[in-house]
């Protein structure tokens, strides 16, 4: 039974990398390993290449692109095949940073997929570059800060990690989603209210709601509709919004307050 099967492996020129697989059988019986590559439309057999690990060194941008997979086999015959793993090199080329962006955070207040945002026509993955980001000032800012730079222009610079080329711009952290309300209705007793002298008109009392925002601050607004004219008859319609500190407004949420008359019960 494979366990852990071959990863993807991405890597500098020059670099040693290895490919693993992790299987197992009830002793005394082993396995036996044979790895093989992806070549002519074609699996063979790699010569030699008979352990879990498999490892290549001072891979070259020729090696770009090779896939491999393990055949494990049991003493009775029985072959399972590992799913394919491919080697990824990193690839030289100009960097072209882009400037004056307007990014904007996921739903969890972060940055993703930046590469290709920040970086014209990049052939490698996101793994071979570093990125640094900081204010106009020059103040280091961890990415899991950048939420609270909502509004405002911040400078990154890129460095690839496995040629050293470089390049810098700005650009604008924006916030586009919108807080989410939740209210509920709520339902209260005549009689409870009436004793109590309940201040059901007050959302701070009672209804107010949740609100969703995960990116900074917002503020709470509402509409009051009255209705009925004794304590037992009453009801209350407010409307409610969210706006968050990028002035996005959030849809309206509409509750019900609503008093129940007295029944026969309450009064005998």
């Amino acid at each position: 039974v494979i366990s852990a099967q071959p990863q993807d492996v991405m890597v500098c020129a020059g670099s040693e990398v290895t490919f693993n697989v992790v299987a197992s059988i009830t002793p005394p019986v082993t396995l036996t390993y044979q790895w093989q590559e992806f070549i002519g439309g074609m699996w063979q057999n790699l010569p030699g290449e008979t352990n879990p690990t498999l490892t290549i060194s001072n891979v070259t941008v020729s090696d770009n692109n090779r896939e491999f997979r393990v055949n494990i086999t049991s003493p009775n015959n029985c072959s399972t095949l590992s799913i394919s793993a491919f080697l990824r090199i990193h690839l030289s080329a100009a960097m072209v940073c882009n400037n004056g962006l307007n990014i904007g955070l996921d739903q969890n207040c972060n940055l993703s997929g930046v590469i290709d945002m920040f970086l014209e026509n990049t052939p490698n993955d996101q793994q071979f570059y570093e990125i640094i980001y900081s204010t106009a000032g020059g103040v280091i800012i961890d990415e899991a800060d950048l939420k609270n730079f909502v509004g405002q222009q911040l400078v990154f610079s890129i460095r690839d990690i496995c040629d050293n080329n470089s390049c810098w711009g700005t650009f604008n952290i924006e916030d586009y989603y919108a807080p989410i309300v939740e209210c509920d209705d709520i339902t209260i007793s005549c009689l409870q209210a009436d004793l109590m002298n309940l201040p059901l008109e007050d959302p701070n009392f009672l209804g107010r709601p949740d609100v969703i925002e995960n990116c900074g601050t917002f503020d709470l607004y509402f509409s009051q509709l009255e209705l009925g004219n004794s304590i037992c008859s009453k009801s209350y319609i407010r409307r409610w919004v969210a706006v968050d500190q990028s002035g996005n407004t959030s849809p309206e949420c509409i509750q019900t307050i609503t008093v129940n008359p007295l029944s026969f019960a309450d009064v005998f």
